[in-house]
């Protein structure tokens, strides 16, 4: 369940926020292991975020994947394979500001790579809501992973920063605002 072991050098989730930074939507590319034997740890990196993003905040007609800070949120994976190089250009063409990344060489990279980008590390993993494991499975049909928790705690912690800088127009007050969040406990 919680406890399986993450591939960490293969997951790691950037946020772009698209202009105006929080207006209506914004998209989340979350770059983890697309296709090839870590597939699945990939897979359930983006049903953990994905679990967050539909927790509150819906609302009919829904065309994106969910919500984070009661913003809209669209979710965009790209492959971690394609290498630091491709990772670093893909999220700099997004305007990337936010990076999840465990305590890794990939992670170390990223930083090096987005000076202006946040980076979260693997305290994105908060105690989750008792009922979130029940919600996991019941959707997904599989008990969730370390990685699913990985997931949810990198979106619950930019669920926080979101709500804490509200709809403004200002990239330094979220990646300050995500500096400091903490996942809910």
């Amino acid at each position: 369940m919680i406890g399986q072991s993450l591939k960490v050098l293969s997951v790691a989730a950037t946020v772009a926020f698209a202009a105006p930074v929080l207006a209506h939507e914004f998209t989340v590319a979350i770059v983890v292991p697309v296709s090839g034997p870590d597939e699945a740890i990939g897979q359930a990196t983006l049903n953990g975020f994905r679990t967050a993003t539909r927790e509150r905040d819906g609302h009919a007609n829904e065309t994106s994947e969910g919500h984070l800070g009661g913003v809209d949120v669209q979710m965009e994976p790209i492959d971690s394979a394609t290498g630091v190089a491709a990772l670093i250009t893909a999220a700099r063409d997004l305007g990337a500001i936010v990076v999840y990344a465990p305590a890794t060489e990939l992670a170390d990279a990223l930083k090096a790579g987005l000076p202006d980008a946040v980076v979260l590390g693997p305290d994105s993993v908060p105690a989750l809501p008792e009922d979130f494991a029940q919600r996991f499975t019941a959707e997904y049909g599989i008990a969730p992973t370390t990685a699913a928790a990985a997931g949810y705690g990198a979106a619950q912690r930019i669920d926080l920063a979101v709500r804490a800088v509200g709809a403004a127009n200002d990239s330094a007050a979220l990646r300050r605002a995500l500096s400091a969040s903490r996942p809910a406990n």
